[in-house]
């Protein structure tokens, strides 16, 4: 990506290419049956959101999605828990609201 390309279109590009390994897939030994979708912080903001797509346009071709410290919100944030070193973040408050709102959407 270049700092030319603005969202929405790299959120494009991921369902474009799991559309095309859903497509071909078999030409590289892939089972279309078993595609997952993983990413890191933006990355993950990516996978969560082409999935999201792919749903609401029913084509259903991601069996998982594996999100890790994803950025899915700016204002979902956590505080230092009690005892934790300076700069550690609580995860489990991003992690727990990730799974509320990918519940909501995705599955629903």
């Amino acid at each position: 990506m270049t700092p030319n390309v603005r969202a929405p279109e790299p959120q494009f590009d991921v369902v474009a290419t799991v559309e095309y390994v859903y497509k071909f897939g078999h030409l590289y030994g892939v089972d279309k049956n078993k595609i997952v979708l993983s990413g890191d912080s933006a990355g993950g903001n990516l996978a969560a959101g082409a999935a999201l797509l792919l749903k609401k346009s029913k084509r259903d071709y991601i069996r998982c999605v594996v999100l890790f410290q994803p950025m899915l919100d700016d204002l979902v944030y956590s505080k230092p828990r009690k005892g934790a070193t300076k700069g550690e973040a609580d995860m489990g408050i991003i992690i727990e609201k990730s799974f509320e709102m990918l519940s909501e959407d995705f599955y629903n």
